[in-house]
Parts: structure tokens; sequence; C-alpha cells
């Protein structure tokens, strides 16, 4: 690997976190606005 790649590496984990947090703020709003197992069981 050369040294260049190392920003790119830690730029795409930081994009990676970003799009985990989209993902949860999508699946939250779901669970809230249709009775789901996860909902009911709250």
């Amino acid at each position: 690997m050369n040294e260049i790649d190392i920003p790119r590496y830690v730029d795409a984990q930081h994009q990676f976190f970003f799009w985990e947090l989209d993902e949860v703020v999508i699946i939250v709003s779901i669970i809230a606005m249709f009775p789901t197992p996860v909902g009911m069981n709250r």
C-alpha cells in the first residue's frame, strides 16, 4: 500500500460512519411510524 492510500482509507471510514448514522435515523423513523414488533415491545 502506498502512503497516499492511507488518507483515503481514513476518509472512507468517516463516510461509512456517516452513512451508518443515516441508516439508523431511517430505521428509527420507520419503527416509530409503523407498528412493528420492535415498536410493540416498547
